[in-house]
């Protein structure tokens, strides 16, 4: 007998329960594999951004200043075919001696080398309520550089004689690596900096000897060995502007200077 809604009261009902168990295993399945996925990509996520994450809070006890910016008097060792791309400005009001001016940054970019007598000057202090031990100061990472056979050194000043000054450090490249040497009989290693107490060396980079024996085209690093309890580290540093590395001019190489707007072989003004 049928009811009004059309069904027979007589039937057995038919049960939905019977397709719930699949839907919901397939539905419970889909999760299992999403929150798998997830949590894979999250893991991957976390390991990519920790170092990220973690860097803005590490906090190392020594702080390192090195200031290689360029000076008044600069020269650099180059392929010659780069001088007609070095930028070049004509100097009127400087230093009496000074003739030009040129982009250092640039020219160590694209291959050139700042040469020899420059001073680096590298401050040493603390960062916290540490003391910093400094054990010594070297010349690390060298590495020399085969140079064009068309290297030329530019100047942007006439020779100047005279001294560079009493210096704490100068570099020996009469051996190979060449070496940091204290150039001070006053001053001795370790030497203890904080924070509101910062020890200033003055690295004179200066050829030491005569002849070709010491000529080099090469980069290299300083290295300050510290320790802030008992397990001594080592710190690399390398400037922000021309760098550190060096260029000893060869007898072979030969002088340019910016002249009346072009570069001449003899530094002479009229």
């Amino acid at each position: 007998m049928a009811t009004e809604d059309g069904s027979n009261p007589n039937e057995p009902a038919q049960s939905t329960t019977a397709a719930r168990p699949k839907r919901r295993w397939w539905v419970i399945a889909t999760g299992v594999v999403a929150t798998a996925f997830l949590g894979a990509l999250g893991a991957w996520l976390f390991a990519r951004l920790a170092p990220i994450l973690d860097s803005p809070f590490e906090t190392r006890p020594l702080e390192v200043i090195v200031d290689d910016s360029q000076s008044e008097c600069d020269s650099y060792a180059l392929p010659a075919s780069l001088l007609d791309d070095v930028s070049v400005v004509a100097v009127d009001d400087g230093l009496p001696a000074q003739l030009a001016e040129f982009d250092g940054e640039w020219i160590v970019e694209h291959g050139g080398l700042p040469t020899t007598a420059r001073v680096l000057e590298l401050t040493l202090h603390g960062s916290g309520d540490e003391t910093v031990v400094i054990h010594s100061i070297d010349l690390v990472d060298f590495e020399p550089i085969t140079p064009q056979e068309d290297m030329v050194v530019i100047h942007e000043c006439l020779a100047i004689g005279g001294e560079m000054g009493v210096t704490s450090l100068a570099t020996n490249f009469a051996g190979r690596p060449p070496a940091l040497e204290l150039a001070d009989p006053a001053l001795d290693f370790p030497y203890q900096v904080a924070k509101d107490d910062p020890e200033v060396f003055d690295i004179v980079v200066a050829k030491m000897g005569q002849g070709d024996e010491q000529a080099c085209f090469c980069r290299w690093n300083i290295g300050i060995t510290w320790s802030a309890g008992a397990e001594r580290q080592q710190l690399i540093v390398e400037g922000e502007s021309i760098g550190v590395a060096t260029a000893i001019p060869s007898s072979e190489w030969k002088d340019r200077w910016f002249v009346d707007g072009e570069w001449s072989t003899e530094p002479v003004v009229d």
